[in-house]
């Protein structure tokens, strides 16, 4: 209910009503009732105070949804990240065991090579006395 001070017109918009729409996506009609005999001021406040629960209702569930979206994004993009980090160490773990493998395998054929040049050695010096 609104009262219009006798202008006779209204524009109807959804401030006009406070931005309730109790019945949202149906055609409504308006009509007035000049002598206010319709409702009294009593229950045209307890319809407004109604209808504004209402809303603010409908305000506080689509904000407890997109909270709910928002935490379920950060959830997933915390779970991909910890699933990206787990895979960039095991890579960098395989690397290091694979680059001290290498490494192992040029120390034994260091120690195999200076062991065949000793042995070389060891053969000529053999040979010499031999001579």
């Amino acid at each position: 209910m609104n009262n219009f001070n006798n202008t006779h017109h209204q524009t109807c918009a959804p401030k006009t009503f406070e931005d309730v729409d109790p019945l949202q996506h149906k055609e409504k009609r308006c009509y007035c009732d000049e002598a206010n005999k319709a409702i009294s001021g009593k229950l045209e406040q307890s319809v407004k105070k109604y209808w504004r629960h209402v809303y603010r209702e409908r305000e506080i569930k689509a904000e407890k949804i997109r909270a709910e979206a928002l935490a379920a994004a950060a959830t997933k993009k915390a779970e991909e990240e910890r699933i990206a980090e787990e895979e960039r160490l095991k890579k960098e773990k395989e690397e290091r065991e694979l680059k001290e493998k290498n490494e192992k395998l040029e120390q034994e054929e260091k120690e195999k090579l200076a062991k065949l040049e000793n042995d070389s050695k060891l053969l000529d010096a053999a040979n010499k006395k031999i001579k």
